[in-house]
C-alpha cells in the first residue's frame, strides 16, 4: 500500500536527521486498477469507430480519482480524453479553476463511450442468452 511505503520513507528520512515524524493520513483513495482485457477490448472498439483516433492502452491514474473505489469491486476501464488546448499558457491540471479544454473533443469522447457500450453489450448479450 502506498501510504505504508510513504510512512517508511518519512521515518527513514526523519531518522537520518535524528528527529521523529508522525504521518497523518487525511484521505486515502486506492489506486485505480484497469482490467487489461476490458482495456484491450475497449481500445479495439474505439479503433473501429475511426482509425485516425489515437488510442493509448492501459491508462492508469492515482490520486483522488473516485472511480478507483468502483475499480476495486468490479472489472473496470478508465478512459482519458485528449482535450488539451494548443495554447500552453492555458494548460492546467484537472480540477484547476483556470483549466481550459478543447471542447471539440467532447463529441468524439461521447461517440467513443457509445461505441464501447454498444460493442460490449453486443458481445456479452450472446453469452447471457446461452445460459
Amino acid at each position: 500500500m502506498l501510504i505504508n511505503r510513504i510512512n517508511e520513507v518519512v521515518q527513514s528520512v526523519s531518522a537520518t536527521y535524528r528527529t521523529t515524524t508522525e504521518l497523518e493520513v487525511l484521505s486515502n483513495v486506492p489506486g485505480l486498477v484497469c482490467d487489461e482485457v476490458l482495456m484491450t477490448d475497449f481500445a479495439d472498439y474505439v479503433s473501429e469507430l475511426d482509425d485516425q483516433l489515437k488510442v493509448v492502452n492501459r491508462f492508469h491514474t492515482m490520486g483522488s480519482e473516485d472511480f478507483a473505489f468502483i475499480s476495486q469491486k468490479v472489472p473496470s476501464a478508465f478512459f482519458g480524453l485528449g482535450v488539451e488546448v494548443s495554447d500552453t499558457t492555458k494548460r492546467f491540471g484537472l480540477h484547476n479553476p483556470k483549466l481550459v479544454l478543447d471542447e471539440s473533443g467532447i463529441a468524439i469522447g461521447a461517440a467513443c463511450y457509445a461505441q464501447v457500450a454498444f460493442n460490449w453489450l453486443k458481445k456479452h448479450s450472446i453469452k447471457s442468452a446461452e445460459r
